[in-house]
C-alpha cells in the first residue's frame, strides 16, 4: 500500500529505495506488539505498514487512518495517556502507544468518554 520513494541520502528522482540501516530503524509498542519504523515515519504510517489498520473504535465502530492529513481524526491513537493524531506524530524509539476506544453516549453530542470494552456494565 505504502512505498517510500526516496531517503534523505538518496535523490528525489530515485524510484527505487536503497534499503535503510540499522541506524534508520526505530521500534515502538502498538498495544503490546512490537511495530517496525523508521526514523521519521509518522505514527500512522509505522503502523500501516505493519499491517495494522484499526487504530481503535468511536460508538463500537472500527477506526483507522483516513486522510493522512491531520483533517478527519480518524486515526487518532492514545500515546503517555493523551489522545493523539497518528497522522501528526512522529514514531520514537520505546513510545508505547495503544488503541484509543471512544464511546458516544449521545448520537446528536460530540462529546464523548473513554471506554473500557471489557466492562458490560452499559
Amino acid at each position: 500500500m505504502f512505498k517510500r520513494l526516496h531517503f534523505a541520502n538518496q535523490s528525489v528522482q530515485t524510484t527505487e529505495p536503497q534499503s535503510g540501516t540499522a541506524d534508520d530503524e526505530i521500534t515502538f509498542s502498538f498495544n503490546q506488539q512490537v511495530v517496525t519504523a523508521r526514523r521519521g515515519d509518522t505514527v500512522a504510517t509505522a503502523l500501516l505498514l505493519n499491517n495494522i489498520i484499526r487504530f481503535g473504535q468511536r460508538g463500537g465502530i472500527d477506526k483507522g487512518p483516513f486522510c493522512l492529513m491531520g483533517a478527519c481524526y480518524e486515526c487518532l491513537v492514545q500515546v503517555n495517556g493523551r489522545s493523539q493524531q497518528a497522522c501528526m506524530l512522529e514514531a520514537v524509539q520505546d513510545m508505547q502507544v495503544m488503541p484509543l476506544i471512544l464511546c458516544n453516549h449521545d448520537a446528536d453530542s460530540p462529546a464523548t468518554t473513554e471506554h473500557d470494552p471489557d466492562d458490560n456494565s452499559q
